[in-house]
């Protein structure tokens, strides 16, 4: 990415806001060069060393079905840009002339195509070109279903998997009454988790640990959400065993490039969005992932979730003790010792 000077910069990006951004940006000119010039150069090294494969999936292609090798598509990213993202057509030609929508075993998906969709070669491609591009990137994914080639790109952005399934130890981490793995993570403070109200709840049943490298010049991570320090990540069997890795463990992070101005915010659980488990702490999973889009997309409100209806409400351990103390012994005291004061008061009269 090359800065554009602030007059060329779109009108409505021309903001006080903006321009704090921009000026560190500015600062960095000298890098930004330099990086653009190494994406230029690794891009044509990779394309020779891929060459022969990308030969292969061209010939095989053409000779399944009529039409073109790629498939062209406009995109819309940093200072309102167009450009075309190029893939390996997948389907017949001029099929994006009928539904926009793909559903299992569409007959529009040629032989090569099924298998070039199977192994995720053009969906990768289309993430790496539309984040070098600035673009932004929300992900969820579940431990029980491997994704190397997300994994991959997502190690560019200096997250990786923490291997097994998070157990957390401290009941102020879980929901009460049920596994140790449906965690009630601590959720941090910074400007990506400000949308949150205070008090509230993320639900993340049946996660995974995101390994969060370090911070360079063009690269900041931030913990969005994390376990307590007695969580353990289970490899084998549900106790805990020498090798299984001790916590704290990140569920949330998210990553910034200054460079390409992109954005990814990966959650290492499936379940986050789920409706049930969303309506399990009133809203605040909603709550978060509205809070992190406005952080990728630059504005600055969030609208509170609201419902009509609500299912159950997840509370920690610590608080169920709380509250069976106030209800089993402090509330019976306390109409215990009003009744009494009441019944000496009316006998002295």
């Amino acid at each position: 990415m090359l800065l554009k000077k602030w007059e060329q910069l779109p009108p409505e990006m021309q903001t006080d806001e903006v321009r704090k951004y921009y000026d560190i940006l500015k600062k960095k000119q000298g890098s930004l060069f330099f990086k653009r010039v190494f994406d230029i150069v690794a891009s044509l090294v990779l394309l020779v060393i891929l060459s022969p494969v990308f030969l292969i999936l061209a010939v095989a292609i053409k000779l399944d079905s009529k039409g073109p090798v790629f498939y062209r598509q406009e995109r819309v990213t940093q200072y309102g840009k167009h450009f075309y993202i190029h893939k390996f057509r997948t389907m017949i030609q001029n099929a994006d002339k009928g539904s926009q929508v793909t559903v299992s075993n569409d007959s529009r998906i040629t032989r090569v195509g099924k298998i070039i969709r199977n192994c995720r070669l053009d969906e990768i491609a289309q993430l790496q070109a539309y984040l070098e591009n600035g673009g932004n990137l929300f992900v969820t994914t579940d431990l029980t279903v491997d994704t190397p080639n997300l994994d991959a790109l997502l190690a560019e952005y200096g997250m990786t998997r923490q291997e097994g399934l998070v157990i957390e130890n401290d009941s102020n981490y879980y929901a009460y009454g049920y596994p140790q793995t449906y965690l009630l993570p601590s959720l941090s403070s910074n400007d990506i988790t400000a949308g949150v109200t205070d008090g509230m709840y993320v639900f993340t049943p049946v996660a995974q640990g995101i390994v969060k490298g370090d911070s360079t010049d063009d690269l900041t991570l931030t913990t969005l959400l994390s376990t307590s320090s007695t969580a353990y990540s289970m490899q084998a069997t549900a106790e805990q065993g020498e090798n299984d890795p001790n916590g704290p463990f990140n569920i949330a992070v998210a990553a910034s490039n200054s460079a390409t101005g992109a954005k990814v915010v990966w959650v290492n659980c499936p379940n986050m969005l789920n409706s049930k488990m969303n309506s399990a702490v009133s809203g605040g999973n909603a709550q978060l992932l509205t809070s992190a889009v406005n952080w990728m997309t630059g504005e600055g409100v969030v609208i509170d979730s609201k419902s009509m209806s609500a299912e159950t409400l997840m509370v920690p351990g610590r608080s169920i003790k709380l509250l069976g103390l106030l209800f089993t012994i402090v509330v019976p005291l306390a109409f215990i010792v009003a009744g009494i004061a009441i019944t000496l008061v009316r006998r002295r009269r």
